[in-house]
């Protein structure tokens, strides 16, 4: 039997021989490109590294931002060292606005509820009204600021912004201010002497008005003005009756609210001159005081009021 033949690439009847199959990744890609499907997701990373780029290069142009910030922050600090009691840190970039603190003008005490026309305008207790420049709630008394010039000005009582709500005095009044009130800082505090008022505040609306405090001068920091609470002003003429809000053991009965001349006249007839005896006669003998009150009602009573009170008590209903 004859031996076979060793088949070869130069054997006959072999066929053509087929080049060795690729293995590596290009190869392989370029033999699917024709799957939709990988197409689809070679364009989605494509799109994706692109998007990549640009937010990497946006996050570059915030840092770059961030760095010119802090080199103006520490120029500002480096060449006004005195402008604030407490320096701005060089570390301090606008990622962290919560640590550079806040200048503001104050005032200082409470103005009183109301306040006459001609006269000037005072503390809760009559004491002077005072103002301070503040940064963090520290008065700031060394630099530029602690001798800055401000102005004082009449708001509206529901004032939240004060240049939106200035008051302009009326047509045949003008302003409602004696006179143009601007001072200057000490050391960074002030006092409002002869501060007055020329108009009341009966025309306006709520009848209240506030006072606003601001700045005069241009500085590097921002400074919030200063708003006061409300309070009323009154024509000077009911000075004369006006009533304190606390009043004191000395004061005259007369100073009570709701007890006018007539009754003063009863309240004195019954040994009751000062708001001391009253007190007195409440806690030691509150029967009589009771007697006191009635006959002080049938005085003061007008005589509509008198006759409806007599026909209460023809019906026992009194």
């Amino acid at each position: 039997m004859a031996p076979k033949r060793k088949l070869g690439p130069s054997s006959e009847g072999a066929g053509p021989s087929r080049p060795a199959k690729s293995r590596g990744l290009t190869s392989s890609f370029q033999e699917n490109t024709t799957d939709p499907f990988l197409l689809e997701m070679h364009h989605m990373i494509r799109t994706l590294n692109c998007k990549m780029e640009e937010f990497q290069a946006e996050i570059r142009a915030q840092n770059c931002k961030i760095e010119e910030l802090r080199a103006k922050v520490v120029g500002i600090n480096e060449q006004s060292p005195s402008i604030l009691e407490n320096p701005i840190d060089e570390n301090l970039t606008t990622r962290e606005p919560a640590n550079q603190g806040q200048c503001e003008l104050m005032i200082m005490n409470n103005i009183k509820k109301r306040v006459y026309t001609d006269s000037e305008v005072q503390g809760q207790d009559g004491e002077i009204l005072k103002v301070a420049i503040c940064y963090n709630g520290q008065k700031i008394t060394s630099g530029p600021l602690a001798s800055a010039r401000f102005e004082v000005v009449v708001l509206e009582s529901n004032s939240i912004k004060l240049q939106e709500s200035l008051v302009k005095g009326r047509p045949e009044v003008g302003s409602v201010l004696a006179n143009e009130y601007i001072s200057q800082f000490s050391n960074g505090e002030a006092v409002l002497q002869g501060l007055k008022f020329k108009d009341n505040s009966n025309w306006a609306p709520g009848k209240k008005w506030c006072l606003g405090i601001r700045i005069l001068e241009e500085f590097n920091v921002k400074i919030k003005e200063a708003i006061s609470g409300p309070f009323r002003v009154l024509d000077r003429r009911g000075k004369a009756s006006e009533k304190p809000d606390i009043p004191l053991l000395d004061h005259g009965v007369g100073c009570l609210e709701k007890v006018g001349k007539e009754r003063v006249s009863v309240l004195k007839k019954n040994g009751i001159h000062t708001v001391k005896d009253f007190l007195q006669l409440y806690h030691v003998n509150p029967t009589k005081l009771l007697e006191v009150r009635k006959e002080m009602y049938f005085k003061c009573m007008h005589n509509s009021e008198f006759a409806l009170f007599l026909l209460l008590c023809s019906n026992k209903c009194f």
